[in-house]
């Protein structure tokens, strides 16, 4: 289930839209993370994959409103 955003998220600023982004993917990445121990959840690795690729997605798109949010480590 993916998590929702702010309703007001483009009233807001773009690092602090950014940065909501960001950490809604890393939800989304703690939640698959903890499927992980299921041997009968198949779709746990899957999703948490993804969530990774979207936070890099992210992180790259929005590399400027995140300056000094995200370290390059």
């Amino acid at each position: 289930m993916a998590a929702r955003l702010p309703s007001d998220l483009l009233k807001r600023s773009a690092e602090e839209g950014a940065r909501l982004v960001a950490l809604t993917y890393l939800d989304e990445i703690t939640r698959s993370e903890r499927r992980l121990a299921d041997p009968a959840d198949s779709e746990a690795l899957h999703d948490f994959r993804v969530g990774l690729r979207r936070l890099r997605s992210c992180i790259k798109a929005y590399r400027g409103p995140l300056k000094g949010s995200v370290s390059k480590k």
